[in-house]
């Protein structure tokens, strides 16, 4: 039995040494594939760095090795310079570790290496080897964006956040750029995964939160975000720029009640923010809730008068009244006493909106939908003259 236990003990110590000698001869094959590489012989470097994957891959398999601090340090740098030299190979093994999947499996043996090693014998080799790519993969990053190839970019920015965390760090910088390449690229789910992060970590909460609604807008998840930004609000009560990052969500989907309710709540924490209360005035005017929407359009309008949006909408306001009761008067029958009634109160509605779309129209000149607006409340108040002066300037703009 005594004589069994010794030979079963040399054969896992052969087979341990055998692991820790294919780690070895990982390294060497690295250094020579380093070496051929900075030469120029590319032919050589990728044979050598397929030598490097075929043995690290053992020893990183092996249950004796497979937690080693240093065959996981080496197993990071072999496995991602796989993945980046293998995209353009000309070797077909080689090719065919040019992939995600491959820098993904890298930079988890670096975190675990990290992890496992507790003096720290090799966390300089891996922040070296990880700081070089991190800014490589940034740069290249920058450049595609100037370039507007948004998906590269896109790639590249979220691969230098992830070899910043390789290092320990959480680089919100390229992440964020990262999200904001998605959005561009339409790639709304690594939006979605970029956005949420910094928008936890607080890192430029009100575009941040921003383009997460738009996210999971068009994901069509409007519950789930939601969710996540009602989350974020409780996470950081009181926090405006979150409040409409909800709203807009709200809004987007047609959820006009619960953008109200949202809105009154960021009209409390900031009254003199005009343009909330521009929001709310849309709303109401949506909703044809006219007087509601007035009160809106004035506030806004006590805080900056030369708002021309706010301009155009309460002129709208009293033109769609007018509209309305426009519309009632053609309803009526022959005679009908109601027909003078209305019709005063038409032209009065018609009256109140002038001021304020002449006034818009002076801020905003060319404006097609001022114009028309103008002409016809010139028109219904009798004033012939300026309404086919409106007439002109609308031709003109066709």
């Amino acid at each position: 039995m005594k004589k069994m236990m010794i030979i079963g003990l040399t054969l896992l110590t052969t087979a341990s040494f055998a692991q820790k000698n294919n780690t070895t001869n990982a390294a060497m094959s690295w250094k020579a594939y380093q070496s051929s590489k900075n030469s120029g012989n590319m032919e050589m470097a990728e044979k050598e760095l397929l030598e490097a994957v075929n043995f690290i891959s053992k020893s990183a398999a092996h249950e004796s090795t497979q937690n080693d601090p240093k065959t996981l340090m080496y197993k990071g740098k072999i496995y991602c310079e796989a993945a980046v030299v293998g995209a353009e190979a000309k070797t077909e093994a080689l090719k065919a570790l040019g992939n995600k999947e491959t820098s993904k499996e890298g930079l988890a043996a670096f975190k675990k290496s990290a992890k496992n090693d507790s003096k720290g014998k090799y966390s300089s080799d891996i922040k070296d080897y990880c700081a070089i790519a991190r800014g490589n993969n940034y740069n290249s990053a920058v450049k595609m964006y100037e370039a507007k190839n948004y998906e590269n970019s896109m790639g590249s920015f979220l691969t230098s956040a992830a070899y910043g965390e390789a290092m320990g760090l959480t680089d919100t910088v390229a992440i964020y750029y990262g999200g904001i390449a998605a959005i561009k690229s339409e790639n709304y789910e690594q939006a979605l995964t970029a956005f949420t992060r910094t928008s936890k970590l607080g890192f430029e909460l009100p575009s941040s939160s921003s383009y997460l609604a738009e996210a999971y807008t068009k994901l069509d998840r409007v519950a789930d975000g939601e969710k996540v930004l009602s989350g974020l609000l409780e996470s950081h009560p009181g926090n405006k720029d979150i409040m409409i990052s909800l709203i807009n969500l709200y809004l987007g989907s047609g959820k006009k009640m619960e953008a109200e309710k949202v809105l009154s709540d960021a009209i409390a924490l900031d009254p003199s923010n005009k343009e909330l209360h521009y929001v709310v005035g849309t709303i109401y005017e949506g909703q044809e809730r006219y007087e509601d929407a007035e009160k809106s359009y004035k506030k806004v309008l006590e805080i900056d008068p030369n708002y021309s949006n706010a301009l155009l909408g309460l002129g709208a306001v009293y033109f769609n009244k007018a509209a309305n009761l426009n519309g009632k008067i053609n309803g009526l029958s022959l005679g009908d006493p109601n027909e003078e009634v209305y019709r005063t109160e038409m032209t009065e509605s018609f009256k109140k909106a002038l001021p304020y779309l002449e006034k818009a129209n002076e801020l905003t000149p060319n404006n097609a939908e001022i114009i028309g607006s103008l002409r016809q409340a010139y028109y219904k108040t009798g004033d012939m003259e300026k309404a086919k002066a409106m007439k002109v300037l609308l031709d003109g703009l066709k």
